[in-house]
């Protein structure tokens, strides 16, 4: 899960165009950089976006969640009036083993998993990956 950072402000100042347009750039760039054959990436609402990996290790998932970080901070957007901006986006990364006695992810705590790890990089200074442990129920940076 992700969300890209400071939305609300780059919204109330370039307004909601170029806040859209900033939104497409990133699912771009989500979906350029993923598996087709198997991967999926979908907004979740606002400013949230799902990026779902099968059959990836969560070493793999939060490296996976880097590389993506890093190629929206590196991207310049260029919106309306030649503005150009960059966006950042902190990243929640969550994953679930599936055994012979659980043949499916349970979505709905695997997602509060991942927004618990994201909210976590909001407070710590956003611009960042942050993985739930499923073994400590920690995270790990």
């Amino acid at each position: 899960m992700l969300d890209v950072d400071n939305f609300k402000s780059l919204n109330d100042t370039y307004g909601h165009i170029a806040g859209d347009q900033c939104l497409q750039a990133a699912a771009s760039i989500l979906h350029q950089n993923i598996r087709v054959d198997c991967d999926n990436v979908g907004r979740y609402g606002g400013e949230e976006f799902l990026v779902v990996l099968r059959k990836t290790s969560a070493e793999t998932a939060a490296k996976n969640a880097e590389d993506l970080r890093q190629k929206i901070s590196d991207a310049v957007l260029e919106i309306e009036k030649n503005q150009k901006l960059r966006l950042t986006c902190t990243f929640g990364v969550a994953t679930h083993k599936v055994d012979e006695q659980s043949l499916a992810a349970p979505s709905t705590l695997l997602i509060q998993k991942a927004d618990q790890a994201m909210y976590i990089g909001k407070i710590t200074g956003k611009n960042c990956v942050i993985q739930y442990d499923e073994d400590t129920p920690s995270f790990s940076a």
